[in-house]
């Protein structure tokens, strides 16, 4: 690992790395009815970045129009409850585990005392 280290310092120096993007590619998008700002500077390209804003700007609108019901508060739930049946399947797994080594060693001496 040091011997890669000095390769790449050997190669690399500081005023090589200094900028990292030669052109602002961000996009802003604005709902003018509800005063909703996106913001979205993911990929290089401006227009996939137009893209994730206004997906991003309708998940929103969805979310303030149909609360609840919308798509991502529905998945949110759907995650909770498949976290909380893998924490139930979890619990039962391990209480059957020492239930079952119980049943093997009936007569054994607890060693911690």
């Amino acid at each position: 690992m040091n011997h890669l280290q000095a390769l790449l310092d050997s190669y690399l120096s500081e005023s090589d790395i200094l900028v990292k993007n030669k052109t602002s590619c961000a996009v802003q998008l604005k709902h003018l009815a509800t005063g909703i700002v996106v913001k979205s500077q993911e990929t290089r390209s401006r227009s996939q970045n137009r893209k994730i804003a206004r997906r991003i700007l309708a998940e929103r609108l969805e979310e303030i129009k149909l609360g609840d019901q919308s798509r991502k508060a529905l998945k949110a739930q759907l995650a909770k409850k498949k976290k909380a049946s893998a924490d139930k399947k979890k619990r039962r797994k391990y209480r059957l585990l020492r239930e079952e080594q119980e049943k093997s060693t009936p007569g054994a001496i607890d060693e911690t005392d």
